[in-house]
């Protein structure tokens, strides 16, 4: 039997445009629920953010002070009082940073 060498030919191209065709739907797919996982997700973190609340600012307090005494809101009362949060021990971050407070 002689097969003819054109219609094989033939035969391949439909054969690799099909497979081509198939991966390119399923990648596209898989594209399509990779997108709407990630909205879920976010919409999930977005969830988890509110259902936390807000930050208390501001309000009554009672701290510390270098001195070991204990000082309140009380204690600043009709004076300008900035809080500030850092490390007892940072030679790289600090200092800028209360510098750029004192500006």
């Amino acid at each position: 039997a002689v097969v003819s060498t054109q219609s094989t030919g033939v035969m391949s191209f439909a054969a690799c445009a099909g497979i081509a065709g198939v991966a390119y739907a399923y990648s596209e797919f898989k594209k399509k629920e990779m997108e709407e996982e990630r909205k879920k997700k976010e919409e999930e973190m977005k969830k988890e953010k509110k259902s936390k609340g807000k930050a208390l600012i501001g309000g009554p307090f009672t701290l510390v002070n270098v001195d070991g005494e204990t000082v309140t809101d009380k204690t600043f009362l009709g004076k300008w009082c900035l809080i500030y949060f850092g490390f007892t021990f940072c030679p790289d971050i600090c200092p800028e940073e209360l510098e750029k407070i004192g500006e």
